[in-house]
């Protein structure tokens, strides 16, 4: 019987990244939707047993809804070893469909009063700018039982939309 494997993904922060937004306005987070499949267990390291394999990559989420550069990380080593190119490849072609609603900045108008809490102000956004934004993702691949699973690792700040799946 084959072996098969699993990945998960895991969105590393930058401790050094900042956002300073002008007065009066605020950052809506980018949001995943659909399916946002995992990337493939690439069959040569499957084969030879290659597990424990963490790859680390800054992907550049364009404000246009297109995947722009996706680059080793500067947050951790870079993966060099046995099958690099196959498991970064694996990255690339996944990460390049997932769907996506961009960052963007909302200007905003006047009160309109306070949700439940009584706390937080409700206004109207009288202006809307995407923006890009670029996410470290650690992609981790092990081989499970003999079971083929891509399962998603959830962490804090793991935005939703990302899948879970059958597959090699």
């Amino acid at each position: 019987m084959a072996s098969t494997g699993r990945s998960s993904v895991r969105i590393i922060t930058d401790p050094n990244a900042r956002i300073d937004l002008p007065e009066g306005t605020r950052l809506a987070p980018m949001q995943f939707y659909g399916q946002n499949d995992l990337p493939k267990y690439p069959e040569g390291a499957l084969a030879d047993g290659v597990s424990g394999v963490t790859v680390v990559v800054r992907v550049l989420f364009g404000k246009d809804g297109r995947t722009g550069e996706i680059v080793a990380s500067p947050l951790a080593p870079e993966y060099s070893g046995p099958y690099s190119a196959e498991f970064h490849a694996a990255i690339d072609e996944a990460v390049r469909t997932w769907t996506w609603v961009p960052p963007e900045i909302q200007t905003l108008g006047d009160l309109l009063g306070y949700e439940e809490d009584g706390r937080t102000e409700v206004r109207n956004i009288t202006a809307r700018e995407y923006v890009s934004i670029r996410v470290d993702l650690a992609f981790t691949y092990e081989i499970v039982e003999g079971m083929g699973r891509v399962r998603l690792e959830q962490s804090a700040g793991q935005p939703p939309g990302l899948s879970e799946g059958e597959g090699p």
